[in-house]
C-alpha cells in the first residue's frame, strides 16, 4: 500500500488534475489510501482551502433561520454515525459551520437534507475550513 500512497503523493506534487485527469481517475477507481484521502480530495476538487474566506462567510450570516434550524436538526443525527476523535460538541459546531458556509458559498444549491453525511465524511479527512468548499 505504501507504493500506492507514494504514487498519489507524486501525482499531486508533479502534476495537475487537468493534465493527468485520466490517470487520476484510474487511480481513484482502485481506491484512495486513507492516509492521503483528504489531500487527494482537496487536490481533485481544485480547492486549496481559504481559511480567511471561510470565516468571512460565517460572519456574514446570510442564511435563513429555516436553513439554520434544519441544519441544527440534522447534525446531531449525523454525528452519532461517525466516530470522531474530537469531542462531540466541537464536532457538532464544526459540522454546523461547514454546512452553513456551504449554503452561503453555493446559494443556488443551499442546504439539502442529507448533506450533513457528506460533510461529516469530509470532516473526518480534512480540516473544517477546507471541507466547506470541496
Amino acid at each position: 500500500m505504501m507504493e500506492y500512497e507514494t504514487a498519489w503523493l507524486e501525482l499531486m506534487e508533479n502534476s495537475s488534475l487537468e493534465k493527468d485527469c485520466k490517470k487520476a481517475t484510474l487511480m481513484a477507481e482502485k481506491g484512495i489510501p486513507k492516509s492521503v484521502r483528504g489531500q487527494v480530495w482537496i487536490w481533485m476538487s481544485g480547492m486549496k482551502g481559504n481559511d480567511e474566506y471561510y470565516y468571512q462567510l460565517l460572519k456574514q450570516k446570510s442564511y435563513s433561520e429555516i436553513t439554520e434550524s434544519q441544519i441544527k436538526k440534522d447534525v446531531p443525527r449525523t454525528i452519532y454515525r461517525y466516530n470522531f476523535s474530537t469531542n462531540e460538541e466541537t464536532t457538532k459546531d464544526s459540522l454546523t459551520n461547514i454546512l452553513l458556509a456551504f449554503t452561503m458559498y453555493h446559494p443556488n444549491i443551499g442546504y439539502i437534507s442529507g448533506m450533513s453525511y457528506v460533510a461529516a465524511l469530509l470532516l473526518s479527512y480534512v480540516r473544517e475550513e477546507v471541507s466547506s468548499t470541496i
